[in-house]
């Protein structure tokens, strides 16, 4: 089935521009075009569209009243603002509504390859309100004492940016959130970043002030959702920690260090999104007790899918290095894969195991460690090394 995609624009002009650029796409997009947000409106009710692009400035109804109301009615419609170079102000009041954002004037390969990333892990997801729920997030929970420390730093007469950086980088939902918007094609950043902290002073701090005390980018915790949510932060920050230390004792290369923390501290971010599904915890931690199987397994017997699809599927939909989102679809099934990329991979499989283990002593490598690749690849040796890694970043 063809991918359909909806463009509007109040300047008629634009949309045939995009229809002469992107003709040699018709065999594999269905292409609809609107000159107006209420045009727009009429065919998403008529039509099954996938994914949206906007303009931001249009007359009646703007981009973002639109993907707002794209947000709320169709929620698995992957929504895409294309814009001009001045709309600065208007793009971060968007940042909520949009998943990604590309500027104007915008090539055909730029444009192609956002159209494609947006929607290439679709079919990770089998499960439609699950879709619907990734869809529909604008912001995820952080950390409430890491938000009033940002917040208090914010506000500080002697603001430090590096503090701001590293708190920023102490939490998976405002770095995934840095990550996505310092990655967009607003922010022309020369190359893809990966690291959080970086992000943070690419964005620069008016922009990050604004964000946070105006947009409200971040959101804090409200445990009504029953969920442990102070001990997945703190397992995904050291899995973060001991991959980049692993990292940095294989390869003597800081921007794969740094990736690996970040691939690390972002591993588990699905469960922030599938948290938002009444009793999933509990459900989870039933099917677990009953079956004796892992936390993965439960996932895709009660929803179709593992937090790992949905968090890559997450990450993908924000415009994130792919590099990152491959670490995050497959940090589980490490066997399934068929061309790995990046050698992340392994290292955060091995980190997340690593770092639930308490006493080493006891520790069964050869049960933990049953995948065919580390057997393959003679990595099982390299195992014991990382688990003394990881012992040591404990103590």
């Amino acid at each position: 089935m063809k991918t359909s995609v909806l463009f509007v624009d109040d300047e008629k002009n634009i949309l045939q521009g995009i229809k002469r650029m992107l003709y040699g796409m018709r065999s594999e997009w269905d292409m609809f075009f609107a000159n107006s947000g209420k045009e727009a409106i009429d065919i998403l009710h008529e039509k099954d569209i996938d994914i949206i692009i906007t303009d931001m400035r249009m007359p009646e109804m703007d981009g973002n009243e639109l993907l707002r109301y794209v947000r709320s009615h169709f929620p698995r419609t992957s929504r895409i603002i294309l814009s001009g170079y001045s709309d600065k102000e208007t793009i971060l009041y968007s940042t909520r509504t949009a998943h990604q954002f590309l500027t104007k004037p915008c090539d055909s390969k730029s444009l192609i390859q956002a159209i494609r990333k947006s929607y290439s892990l679709h079919d990770l997801i089998n499960n439609k309100d699950v879709i619907k729920i990734i869809s529909k997030i604008d912001r995820l929970p952080s950390l409430p004492e890491i938000y009033h420390e940002l917040q208090t730093e914010i506000d500080s007469e002697s603001v430090s940016f590096q503090r701001i950086g590293d708190l920023i980088s102490r939490d998976i939902a405002m770095s995934s959130k840095v990550l996505q918007l310092v990655n967009s094609a607003f922010f022309s950043s020369a190359k893809k970043i990966t690291n959080p902290r970086q992000a943070a002073v690419i964005l620069g701090f008016n922009t990050l002030k604004s964000l946070i005390l105006y947009v409200h980018i971040f959101k804090q915790f409200n445990n009504t959702w029953n969920y442990p949510f102070n001990r997945l932060m703190e397992h995904s920050l050291n899995v973060g920690k001991l991959s980049n230390k692993i990292a940095c004792f294989e390869y003597e290369d800081k921007c794969f260090a740094n990736d690996a923390f970040t691939a690390g501290l972002l591993h588990d971010i699905g469960k922030l999104v599938l948290m938002q599904i009444p009793n999933y915890y509990k459900d989870v931690e039933n099917f677990v007790t009953r079956e004796g199987c892992s936390h993965a397994e439960a996932e895709y017997e009660l929803f179709g899918t593992s937090h790992a699809e949905v968090g890559a599927y997450l990450l993908s939909q924000w415009g994130i290095p792919d590099s990152i989102v491959e670490v995050v679809a497959f940090h589980h099934q490490i066997d399934n894969l068929k061309n790995i990329k990046s050698s992340i991979v392994p290292i955060i499989y091995a980190s997340d195991i690593l770092e639930k283990q308490r006493d080493f002593s006891k520790f069964n490598f050869d049960e933990s460690f049953d995948s065919k690749y580390f057997c393959n690849y003679k990595l099982m040796d390299k195992v014991h090394e990382w688990a003394c890694i990881a012992e040591n970043l404990r103590n």
